[in-house]
């Protein structure tokens, strides 16, 4: 990881932050903040996996 912690200690790291009170009082806001904004006429995440699910079938 570029942070040079384990995988874990990662984890550790963002859920002390997320859970500390007083550090984020709104977990929600801060998470619509940070998610991914797709373009117009992108596929959604649901038909992603439903052709991801598709191609597995295929198989």
């Amino acid at each position: 990881m570029r942070s040079g912690r384990s995988t874990e200690a990662e984890h550790r790291k963002i859920l002390e932050e997320v859970l500390r009170p007083g550090q984020n009082p709104d977990f929600f806001s801060e998470a619509r903040a940070r998610r991914v904004k797709l373009k117009p006429g992108a596929p959604s995440t649901i038909e992603i996996l439903r052709d991801d699910r598709g191609r597995d079938r295929a198989r």
